[in-house]
């Protein structure tokens, strides 16, 4: 089992791992997701890099990445291959009840794959949005397979940026709550989905933190058994085109909304994970000027 990630300089796309020995070793790929899509690397026991090694591809060994460009985990070059989509409310902390066993959480499209923004990125809420609130998540990683089968590549962190309001305003607005940008980590981590992640989330309004609060996710805090989840998404063959990557965001412990936060335009939200990544991105709305 790995971390991986993909860089890009001067328009080429590099795979490599956390640095270890003081130097990373770069190898030129056209995409990550071609690679895998193309080849067995993604079946490979010892993973993609292991593959590139033994298929003779030589790497760029560089002591830091500066200027290097840190790509959105696993993001095709065309963001139609790339399909975003998650639960809602399937923490522990969201719900009062356990559900029946019959229950499935809502589920939702947030768009394509370059609705997926890096750290970094400015996250641009939609014209008419009427709030924003932070939602940091483990985000599983599939690609369809030329059988129709979705294949689990791995996970990564992100955070499912939510127009909270419009969510509460009428019954079943969800799905079009969550037609708004979301950040994403560059890491792939090649591992089972994560039992336990915590973390903090953090507000900063004018340069000053403005709010914080710590947040519990993985497998252990939701109400449902994830295999489960997935195997009722997969009885639908409009989710299994081939070559289709599947980002599916797991849902979300308490957040900013819930403690009464209304994030306003030019806040910058950050999502600390423990012994993660960390996401920090300033946020904006389409209709207000600057």
């Amino acid at each position: 089992m790995s971390i991986i990630f993909e860089c890009e300089r001067d328009g080429q796309h590099y795979i490599t791992c956390p640095c270890t020995n003081e130097q990373y070793a770069l190898y030129p790929v056209n995409s990550m997701y071609q690679l895998l899509r193309e080849t067995p690397a993604g079946q490979y026991p010892d993973g993609p890099l292991a593959y590139l090694r033994e298929q003779g591809v030589t790497p760029q060994r560089v002591a830091d990445l500066s200027g290097f460009d840190m790509l959105p985990c696993l993001q095709p070059p065309d963001p139609r291959h790339g399909v975003v989509c998650g639960f809602g409310l399937t923490h522990q902390s969201k719900v009062a009840a356990p559900p029946e066993h019959d229950e499935r959480p809502a589920f939702f499209i947030k768009g394509f794959a370059d609705t997926l923004k890096r750290s970094g990125d400015v996250l641009c809420m939609s014209r008419g949005a009427l709030s924003a609130c932070e939602e940091a998540e483990v985000v599983a990683l599939f690609l369809v397979s030329e059988n129709g089968q979705p294949d689990y590549l791995g996970y990564t962190f992100g955070n499912d940026l939510t127009d909270i309001a419009l969510a509460k305003s009428k019954r079943n607005y969800l799905a079009y709550a969550k037609l708004q940008p979301s950040a994403i980590s560059h890491l792939l981590y090649r591992h089972p989905l994560p039992e336990l992640v915590q973390g903090r989330t953090s507000i900063y309004r004018a340069g000053n933190l403005h709010w914080e609060q710590e947040f519990r996710t993985g497998l252990s805090c939701l109400c449902y058994d994830v295999g489960d989840l997935f195997n009722t998404l997969w009885q639908h063959p409009a989710l299994r085109l081939p070559g289709t990557l599947i980002y599916l965001y797991l849902g979300a412990d308490r957040n900013s909304a819930d403690a009464g936060i209304q994030l306003s335009h030019g806040d910058t939200v950050v999502c600390d994970f423990e012994s993660g990544p960390r996401l920090s991105n300033l946020i904006e709305w389409e209709n207000v000027h600057v």
